[in-house]
């Protein structure tokens, strides 16, 4: 998951925002790609460098590995948020939420301090570890805790439950993809079969971008199919693209034919790819353990 996601991460950072024309003439998935001097958002780093959307996947996934089966707290997860921060400061986060970052020393501050009034895509760019949990009910409540420390706003709470469920879908095997919009509609609001419009650009709200990444993996059938659609949309593409292909990493339906020039390329410091492979491996050794436990149904679905 994590490999994936910061390939969509580090591939889409090279065309947020970017001209319709540059993303027209170079999204053909070769390499990353140098954005035209005069055209770098203060987001945009070296080439191949993930950002905040793989930093902050990470912190949520460092939260749930630390609580085993019970439920993170709203302050862990925000200490998790300051941990992972501290240990890698990167561009890419929202600027008076990355000034805040550097600013406070612990998650107890960031609580303190924030003012989670966003509907912006920041809780819904974390979210795919958290469809690890088995019941579906869990993931919501997961999805919504962490969400609230940011994004305490309906659209930011539901962008999340909905990538979180997206990745809980694929994880679990819940159905082929064309069953995932009528998944989604029994658990949230946002009537979840109408695609993205594909003739505007994708804005940085969080119900945009889970439309989007859900679009793409509707209408593509292997993961660089996928990557291109997020992309070939225009606008806040490398959230899109990091929240599909962590949603569909694991999943038998979607080929995994990313260039292996992608692979290759992809930062590879302290916490770059060997870093997010080992990440991955505990990922699957927990979520096997997640799929073999007996859940039984409440006490009062037995009466």
């Amino acid at each position: 998951m994590f490999l994936e996601l910061a390939i969509g991460d580090a591939y889409g950072a090279c065309f947020e925002f970017a001209p319709i024309d540059f993303v027209k003439s170079h999204n053909n998935l070769t390499g990353y790609k140098r954005r035209p001097k005069n055209n770098k958002p203060a987001g945009i780093k070296k080439v191949g460098y993930y950002t905040d959307d793989t930093q902050m996947s990470l912190a949520v996934w460092r939260a749930i590995e630390n609580f085993g089966s019970a439920i993170p707290t709203k302050e862990y997860f925000a200490h998790a948020f300051v941990a992972q921060f501290k240990s890698d400061p990167r561009l890419g986060y929202a600027s008076m939420f990355y000034a805040l970052l550097n600013q406070v020393s612990d998650g107890d501050e960031l609580l303190q301090k924030i003012i989670p009034v966003s509907d912006r895509a920041g809780s819904s760019m974390r979210a795919c570890p958290i469809g690890i949990y088995k019941k579906p009910e869990k993931v919501m409540k997961v999805a919504s805790i962490q969400a609230r420390i940011t994004h305490n706003t309906p659209d930011g709470v539901v962008a999340a439950q909905t990538a979180a469920m997206m990745s809980h879908f694929f994880l679990y095997g819940k159905g082929s993809k064309t069953d995932l919009p009528r998944y989604l509609d029994h658990y949230l609001p946002g009537n979840w079969s109408m695609p993205w419009d594909v003739t505007k650009p994708v804005g940085n709200k969080g119900m945009e971008a889970v439309r989007a990444a859900l679009t793409a993996i509707m209408n593509g059938q292997t993961m660089a199919e996928v990557l291109f659609k997020t992309v070939d949309y225009t606008g806040d593409v490398d959230t899109v693209a990091a929240i599909a292909l962590g949603c569909i990493a694991h999943s038998a339906e979607f080929a995994d034919d990313l260039p292996i020039a992608l692979y290759d390329r992809l930062e590879n410091n302290l916490f770059g790819r060997d870093y997010l492979k080992l990440e991955d491996e505990t990922f699957l050794a927990t979520l096997d353990v997640h799929k073999s436990r007996v859940y039984l149904p409440p006490l009062s679905e037995h009466s």
